[in-house]
């Protein structure tokens, strides 16, 4: 006879850590839709949406910098 025995907790969780990362990649987003809209403002869109992108890269990738050093 089978007999079905419960896990303790699932195994997708299996090799996880307990702390979940920060979400950096919202300013991958943020950036470039703030710059093109500061952009249209000042008649160049397209340059300071690049301009956004540029930041939103810098400050996503410090984020997961500082999360990664953290653990």
């Amino acid at each position: 006879m089978l007999v079905w025995r419960r896990q303790r907790g699932s195994g997708m969780r299996f090799g996880m850590k307990g702390r979940t990362p920060v979400a950096g990649g919202v300013f991958l987003f943020l950036g470039p839709v703030a710059g093109a809209v500061y952009g249209a403002i000042r008649g160049e869109p397209i340059l300071w949406m690049l301009y956004g992108f540029g930041g939103g890269a810098a400050i996503a990738l410090a984020v997961w910098l500082i999360d990664r050093r953290r653990g």
